[in-house]
C-alpha cells in the first residue's frame, strides 16, 4: 500500500509484476463545528449551539447520521465528498501471480503498476 505522494518512487521498483488498485482514503470527518478559532469552542459558539434549535439539530444530524445538509444550509458551507479536503488516494499493489489466485480481486478495476487511473 502506498499514498499518492509515494507512487512515483515505488512504481519503478515494482515493474509490471503488480496489479494496482486505487482507493480514496478519507482521513477524518470535518469538524469545523468544533470551533472556528482552531482552539476549540468559544463560549459564544457554545451559547449559539445551545440556544439555536436549528444548528443544534444540524450538529445532531452530523453526529448521528454523518449528514451535513442542514449544517451546510445554515452556514453556507459545503461538505460533499467531491470537495472533501481531508481525502487522498492510496494504492494497493498485489503481485499478479497472487492476484490471479484471488478471484474477488479480479472483479474490481485494476491497472498495471506505473500506469495512471
Amino acid at each position: 500500500m502506498a499514498g499518492s505522494a509515494d507512487w512515483a518512487a515505488i512504481e519503478p521498483a515494482l515493474g509490471d509484476k503488480y496489479d494496482t488498485f486505487t482507493y480514496p482514503l478519507i482521513w477524518w470527518p470535518m469538524q469545523d463545528y468544533m470551533g472556528k478559532s482552531g482552539n476549540g469552542l468559544t463560549w459564544n459558539e457554545i451559547s449559539y449551539v445551545m440556544t439555536n434549535p436549528q444548528i443544534r439539530q444540524a450538529i445532531f444530524d452530523i453526529w448521528l447520521n454523518r449528514d451535513y445538509r442542514l449544517y451546510d444550509r445554515i452556514t453556507g458551507e459545503t461538505h460533499t465528498l467531491d470537495k472533501w479536503p481531508l481525502v487522498h488516494d492510496f494504492r494497493l499493489y498485489v503481485r499478479k501471480d497472487i492476484a490471479n489466485q484471488v478471484l474477488n480481486l479480479r472483479t474490481g478495476s485494476s491497472s498495471s503498476a506505473g500506469s495512471t487511473k
